[in-house]
């Protein structure tokens, strides 16, 4: 059996983005939209952020949690008192579970108060009040222990890196990943197990999910600027005043996300090249995402632009935690072969 020192890349990328967006998702609901009356129309754009955050989290998770059970990870770490670690234990398989849970009580009670055709096909309005709804009180009482073991988190780190420095933190950091075999009688009960054959065959079919999905969406991108790049440039406040600007805008906003998807598709569709295309997705989106929170910073257009934000931060993480799967899959079947 195979320890390392550090977990796996692909983890690292999804620890990293799940903690920016279930921070950020969890903030919007308890400080932002309990401010917002619900006839407001802001209510409707902070839902819709808040919506595609939740569903964003949940697919990040279940990714994490598959990959998290098939990779090398390091041995429990122990904060020197059977009690602790007991907690600690606990605790990391607590908020998987209440992650998922929260996410799901969340799709649960957009289906019972119809906010998907509200918020996303703009039929219908937001409910009076959601608190009549028993799923709102468990949704609540979700994220107040998500709080929670948010906070016992992030002591258990600072203990961990100020007390005890015992260099724990840097197991969720880049760098090299130091592996030794250890006879599998000496494990504790709690270690994971190495990429397997499944691996193998569910990476592929990941990849080609992430590259299929930035394919649409750029494609999606493209045919509005294409099509109806008036109305579309008008949405973000930019007028065309003339045949010439227009076809600047086909040519441009329209043409190179065109060029992107149809590079997207070849990869997609030729294996040797599925490993480029996840990078080439990642740099894209990457860039987008920079240039992005720059503009917020400096324009101050967060509450304009969040939406569009965590979209493309989960297309990052998903892309970065696609590419360091194939590559984890790869080496496993290449040590396998061995």
């Amino acid at each position: 059996m195979i320890l390392v020192s550090r977990y796996h890349p692909a983890l690292v990328v999804l620890h990293w983005m799940l903690a920016f967006l279930i921070i950020a998702a969890l903030a919007l609901g308890a400080l932002v939209m309990v401010k917002i009356p619900n006839a407001d129309p802001m209510k409707l754009e902070a839902l819709r952020s808040h919506m595609l955050g939740g569903m964003a989290i949940l697919v990040l998770m279940l990714v994490r949690l598959v990959i998290r059970t098939r990779s090398a990870h390091p041995a429990p770490a122990s904060a020197g008192h059977p009690l602790i670690d007991r907690i600690a234990w606990t605790s990391h398989r607590l908020f998987y579970v209440t992650v998922i849970a929260m996410a799901v009580s969340g799709i649960i009670m957009a289906l019972q108060t119809g906010l998907f055709d509200t918020v996303f096909f703009g039929h219908g309005n937001v409910p009076a009040a959601f608190w009549v709804f028993r799923i709102r009180s468990v949704h609540y009482a979700l994220s107040r222990l998500l709080m929670t073991l948010i906070a016992l988190h992030i002591l258990a780190a600072l203990y961990h890196a100020f007390v005890l420095r015992d260099g724990l933190l840097g197991r969720m950091f880049f760098g090299r990943r130091i592996a030794q075999n250890v006879p599998r009688h000496e494990l504790p009960v709690t270690t994971g197990a190495p990429a397997g054959a499944t691996m193998d065959r569910i990476m592929p079919w990941i990849s080609r999910a992430v590259l299929l999905a930035v394919l649409v969406v750029l494609a999606l991108i493209s045919r509005k600027f294409i099509g109806n790049p008036v109305e579309t440039a008008a949405a973000s406040d930019i007028a065309l005043r003339s045949p010439v600007a227009i076809t600047n805008m086909r040519a441009s906003f329209g043409a190179f996300p065109l060029g992107c998807a149809l590079f997207a598709l070849v990869c997609l569709v030729t294996s040797s090249l599925r490993r480029t295309g996840l990078v080439f997705v990642a740099l894209i989106i990457g860039t987008a995402l920079a240039v992005r929170i720059f503009g917020i910073v400096a324009d101050g257009t967060l509450a304009e632009s969040l939406r569009l934000a965590i979209a493309e931060s989960v297309l990052l993480g998903l892309s970065l935690a696609a590419y360091a799967g194939e590559r984890l899959a790869s080496s496993s079947s290449a040590s396998r072969r061995a």
